[in-house]
């Protein structure tokens, strides 16, 4: 039986992430957050209103940080780790992803293929 991790919540302070998509994300990253997150940065009259803007836009569509940085929301738990805690499973994902992660669920495949 595989076990999968899903709906993962990674640990992603927001502001970080406006402050990587303004200095260290390359221009189309960018451009498809603000677009996908429907964020207006015409508004933004100096760089911490724009940091405010990415930050609302962010925090209000679900997934988008995760997308970012190319984290997945779910995934399959090695075989070796099927019977272990959740804290070694927890160390995995953050280890594996080089993020740490708040929460997550867990689940059996149950399906027998004969």
């Amino acid at each position: 039986m595989a076990l999968t991790a899903s709906n993962i919540d990674w640990d992603i302070d927001p502001h970080e992430a406006a402050e990587y998509l303004i200095n260290d994300a390359d221009p189309e990253a960018l451009m498809k957050v603000l677009s996908e997150c429907n964020i207006d940065l015409s508004e933004a009259s100096d760089n911490e209103k724009m940091i405010d803007l990415l930050v609302d836009g962010l925090r209000h569509r679900p997934g988008a940080m995760d997308d970012l940085y190319g984290l997945p929301s779910k995934v399959e738990v090695p075989a070796e780790l099927e019977s272990a805690p959740d804290e070694d499973i927890t160390n995995w994902l953050s280890d594996t992803y080089g993020t740490c992660v708040n929460n997550y669920d867990l689940s059996r495949d149950t399906n027998i293929s004969l």
